[in-house]
């Protein structure tokens, strides 16, 4: 059933009522070419476009413009690139000579080299990974204890037991080495990758090291830093030109 969309003509009885009818009438009609215009952005324009009153075609415009307007202008661009290899593979990079190697002898079995000589051998070549090994550094101190106490002043200034000192390294009184530190530090703010993913990849690894202490290890460490940021901040500083990312 179509509803019924018929409005009934308002009455007019002078001059001013006129006046005030063409007013109103002239108020729906610029509000429904602002609606009229919105949906036609909606449907065939992008939603970044800005839209101008003056300039907006109609719902019902010319097609050959509309198709024009919706249509870029194609350039046809010639180059030319290397065939691909036989097999429709392209050129293997080679490995790289500076990566370590474990060699892995294939040999025949000892019944089946009877009667044989070596007369060469083939060599292919593999990239493999090992995850990130995790291990602990027991750090032992020796204590010694004077033998000849004579060699022992009266004033008492050297103590008759002496511990070896411990190199001072990463933060004080954290189980945490420094390499493990530089691990967080550089898989959190180089890599991306957040604190509670770490935390779940060192659980498969069987330590279990929670994301708070690692959040204020990496506190200490920005702490730790501050002169090494110091230093940054002054050689950007000295620089003629900085370039920065503003993106909103």
């Amino acid at each position: 059933m179509v509803a019924d969309i018929t409005m009934t003509p308002p009455k007019i009885d002078n001059l001013e009522q006129a006046n005030q009818v063409i007013a109103e009438l002239v108020e729906t009609v610029h509000k429904q070419q602002g609606q009229i215009a919105w949906l036609t952005r909606q449907m065939f324009g992008r939603k970044s476009e800005r839209w101008s009153g003056d300039d907006q075609p109609g719902l019902f415009g010319d097609e050959q413009a509309s198709a024009e307007a919706s249509e870029p202008a194609k350039q046809a661009i010639e180059y030319e690139r290397e065939a691909p290899a036989a097999g429709g593979r392209g050129k293997r990079q080679p490995i790289p000579d500076h990566l370590p190697r474990e060699t892995r002898i294939h040999d025949l079995p000892a019944h089946e080299k009877t009667g044989m000589k070596r007369i060469g051998e083939e060599v292919s070549e593999q990239l493999a990974f090992e995850p990130g090994r995790v291990y602990v550094i027991r750090h032992v101190r020796y204590t010694y204890a004077r033998v000849d106490e004579s060699l022992d002043p009266r004033d008492g200034s050297e103590p008759n037991v002496v511990t070896a000192s411990k190199p001072d390294e990463g933060l004080p009184r954290c189980i945490a080495a420094p390499s493990l530190l530089a691990y967080i530090a550089v898989s959190k703010f180089a890599d991306h990758l957040p604190l509670y993913r770490q935390e779940g990849i060192l659980h498969r690894s069987g330590v279990e090291l929670s994301r708070s202490s690692m959040c204020r290890w990496m506190q200490e460490l920005a702490t730790l830093c501050t002169p090494l940021l110091a230093l940054m901040k002054k050689r950007m500083l000295q620089s003629h030109v900085i370039q920065a990312d503003e993106t909103p």
